[in-house]
């Protein structure tokens, strides 16, 4: 018997979402700085979310830093108190 695995990372799906006005205009604004396209930047924000997530869980913490290295804002999932 043999089995077989199904490979999702080339299959796409097709979502629609209703964004506000200000979220619109912040994901347009940040396709045009990254010069990608809308699904590129919504699958990193995917992405962030959850490597946010798998850190909360886990009890750690997400810093931004600056150059020398001191932390200066902790990323916080609105989700998850």
């Amino acid at each position: 018997m043999s089995s077989t695995t199904e490979d999702t990372s080339s299959k796409t799906r097709r979502v629609e979402v209703a964004l506000s006005e200000r979220a619109f205009q912040e994901l347009t604004e940040l396709v045009q700085q990254q010069r990608s396209t809308t699904a590129q930047v919504i699958q990193l924000g995917v992405a962030l979310v959850k490597v946010l997530s798998d850190a909360n869980r886990k009890g750690e913490k997400l810093l931004i830093v600056n150059a020398g290295g001191k932390p200066v804002r902790e990323i916080v999932h609105p989700g998850v108190g």
